[in-house]
């Protein structure tokens, strides 16, 4: 079997991702507790008709959106470069 060569960077990622902590239940938990109060105050501008609750709302679900991608874009190089080294190395693999 070959060797993958992945840098420290991906070795950081593997590890962080396999021994992640966080169970399906904490992390619904996060994000229950951010988008809940900013959904019922969404609703409550709806129901009183009052656009600046719902503006205030909508800037709030935005900016948390906003602030997930951006996470995820930080580390969209190291999944591009892991993910292509192991498809090479199962191409390799099947081919053998």
């Amino acid at each position: 079997m070959t060797h993958l060569d992945l840098t420290k960077d991906e070795r950081a990622f593997l590890v962080h991702v396999a021994s992640d902590p966080h169970s399906v239940k904490s992390r619904l938990g996060f994000y229950a507790s951010v988008m809940a109060p900013l959904l019922g105050f969404c609703a409550y501008g709806f129901v009183k008709r009052d656009f600046i609750a719902e503006f205030i709302a909508f800037a709030g679900l935005f900016l948390f959106m906003a602030w997930r991608i951006s996470q995820e874009f930080r580390r969209l190089a190291v999944y591009k470069s892991l993910l292509c080294k192991i498809a090479a190395h199962e191409k390799l693999a099947r081919d053998a």
